[in-house]
């Protein structure tokens, strides 16, 4: 994974601004701003190891100027305390920023329909912690057992993949997985977000054809 310098520099100088800031205000300022601090470094964290940016993406980022500001904002509304809720989160913030500094000109049309019609080819699968895996051909069945399993037996418990083509993209299917997986951890996940993440991956793909 590649960060761009700049991107890194820029997250680096935001921190090291808000440290000078809490050590010009003394030692109880300091430690009222202790978890302030934590988190904005976990922050940094999840953005270089949990995330990967195309140049454009990077490039609306640094028209940011307070990514870690607005991430912790977004953090602190969320009301949690897990690694992965912060994930979420900054996932969350940084969609927002992506999307609010640059200009998508595909536009694609998202359909949320699960189809309950039984299909020649799978659909996907379900693989579980004792190894066994189930073939669905039905989106409609394969959502079904998903959810059942992760209720029952725990979001970790189980993996699923989704079979999509440009024909099937099957966003029903995908946003409703995905939508499950945040209510596990207490989150909310929206078609917003889904829509962010499915334009991201387009330019990631783009990216590698061109390289």
């Amino acid at each position: 994974m590649q960060y761009s310098d700049e991107l890194l520099k820029k997250l680096e100088h935001e921190l090291n601004g808000f440290k000078e800031y809490v050590k010009e205000n003394g030692v109880d300022f300091a430690i009222d701003k202790a978890y302030e601090l934590t988190v904005k470094q976990e922050i940094i964290d999840c953005l270089i190891y949990d995330n990967s940016f195309s140049k454009e993406q990077i490039n609306s980022l640094l028209k940011c100027d307070n990514i870690l500001e607005e991430c912790y904002d977004e953090w602190l509304k969320s009301d949690g305390n897990l690694r992965e809720k912060l994930n979420f989160v900054v996932d969350d913030r940084i969609n927002y920023i992506i999307d609010d500094y640059s200009r998508d000109d595909e536009k694609t049309q998202f359909d949320y329909t699960i189809s309950d019609k039984t299909e020649e080819i799978p659909v996907g699968h379900i693989k579980f912690n004792d190894h066994e895996v189930i073939m669905y051909f039905s989106e409609k069945e394969l959502l079904r057992d998903y959810i059942d399993a992760v209720n029952n037996s725990g979001i970790n418990s189980v993996q699923v993949h989704i079979n999509k083509s440009k024909d099937k993209p099957r966003h029903g299917l995908s946003f409703s997985i995905k939508e499950e997986q945040y209510n596990q951890y207490g989150a909310e996940y929206t078609k917003e977000q889904y829509e962010n993440d499915y334009n991201k991956s387009l330019i990631k793909k783009k990216n590698k054809e061109v390289r």
